[in-house]
Parts: structure tokens; C-alpha cells; sequence
């Protein structure tokens, strides 16, 4: 049975060779600096707080989207008609101007008054 060839990777040697105290460290450093490099969520303002119920309100409004009769009822309640550009050209104008993040919040809004309920004008959430 033959050997594993050796590392070549520089990176891969100076990793190896380090303490095993220092990696924790520098990998909590990267989590931390990669967290604050992700921007924020078009709809965190109407999300609930909690993951759990955030993961929950995600998953609602994605059903929701898929259902012809629900986007149907928002569209007629709302009076927004948008759809998505067919062509490539359609699809630039539309990311230039906004008009799918438009869409979203309006029916993320709408969503939450009609299918997953409010306190308050915030989103229901179990956490508080």
C-alpha cells in the first residue's frame, strides 16, 4: 500500500503546522467578518423576529406566490399587475427599476394582512 502523496498547498502546510488554540479564533473572525459583509433582507422589516417563525413566514410566502388563486386575490385587491420581463431587455429594465423588489414587498405586506396575520402592523411572532 502506498502513501498519500504530500501536501503541496502552502496554505494547507501553514494551516497544519498551527496551534490548534489560533484556528478557532480566526475562524470565528472570517464567520464574524462575513456576517457583517451580508446586506440585510429586502423584506426583514416585514419578517418576523424569530428564526424559527422567520424560516416559518419564508416558507408561507413562498406558498403563497406559487398559488394562482392567492396571487390572483393580490393582484385584484392591490391593483398591482406586475409580472417578470419576458425577454432579456424586459428583465434589465426591470432590475434597474426595482420592479420585482416593489413586487415582493407589496405582496409580502399583503401577505401579512391577509394570510399570516398582524399585531400592531408587525408580523405575529411567538417570540415576544
Amino acid at each position: 500500500m502506498t502513501r498519500p502523496p504530500k501536501t503541496r498547498n502552502p496554505i494547507a502546510k501553514a494551516v497544519t503546522r498551527m496551534h490548534a488554540k489560533v484556528l478557532p479564533d480566526k475562524r470565528r473572525k472570517l464567520m464574524e467578518q462575513a456576517q457583517d459583509d451580508e446586506p440585510e433582507s429586502p423584506v426583514a422589516d416585514l419578517m418576523p423576529k424569530s428564526d424559527f417563525m422567520a424560516s416559518a413566514w419564508i416558507g408561507s410566502v413562498r406558498y403563497a406566490l406559487t398559488r394562482e388563486d392567492v396571487v390572483a386575490a393580490f393582484r385584484k385587491e392591490t391593483g398591482n399587475q406586475w409580472r417578470p420581463g419576458r425577454t432579456p431587455l424586459d428583465a434589465m429594465i426591470d432590475q434597474a427599476a426595482g420592479a420585482a423588489l416593489d413586487f415582493i414587498r407589496a405582496f409580502a405586506k399583503w401577505h401579512n394582512e391577509n394570510i399570516w396575520g398582524e399585531e400592531n402592523g408587525k408580523p405575529m411572532d411567538i417570540a415576544e
